[in-house]
């Protein structure tokens, strides 16, 4: 019942797009699971310990979602991407599609990696965004998608995409 606990906890928390590490609930697994066994045993964290209950309540993620037919509902960065783009702000700051281009390219790798399971989709959004802006300049493609006058250095144009959002959580993403 702790494994099909955690593994509900674990899908809800992303379909309610307030994702948490996978560390930390396996550590609780495990913690409620020795004080299941004894009260008074002492509670054993090994690395090996972490990977498979890791494993055990990733499979029984995937259980549950063949269970229910993939039937969720969870909100993807893409549409951030769009309405920054759309906006105002966006508009001034990217002056080609190039810069959306690239977004999305980084947004696509991203799916291929653990940050939809640490961060939200607006954190997403917002690092692609950036590493875009970031990659354009580094290149030095004049005209290609980033514009000087109200550049992402302000770092005012995350406020478009979440008031929360702040530069050191899109580094931490990025």
């Amino acid at each position: 019942k702790f494994l099909v606990a955690s593994a509900c906890f674990l899908l809800a928390a992303k379909c309610l797009d307030e994702p948490i590490p996978l560390d930390i609930l396996v550590e609780w697994y495990i913690f409620l699971e020795s004080k299941r066994i004894s009260s008074s045993a002492k509670v054993d964290i090994s690395d090996y310990k972490k990977q498979d209950y890791s494993l055990r309540i990733q499979e029984q993620e995937f259980d549950i979602l063949c269970e229910i037919g993939f039937d969720t509902d969870v909100e993807l960065p893409n549409k951030f991407i769009a309405q920054f783009a759309a906006s105002p702000a966006g508009k001034t700051i990217f002056t080609s599609p190039n810069c959306t281009k690239f977004a999305y390219m980084f947004l696509n790798d991203s799916f291929m990696t653990t940050c939809p399971l640490f961060f939200t989709p607006k954190e997403i959004a917002a690092a692609c965004l950036y590493m875009a802006h970031l990659y354009i300049t580094a290149n030095g493609s004049k005209g290609s998608g980033s514009s000087s006058k109200g550049d992402l250095e302000n770092h005012e144009w995350l406020k478009d995409i979440d008031e929360e959002l702040d530069l050191s959580a899109i580094t931490e993403v990025k």
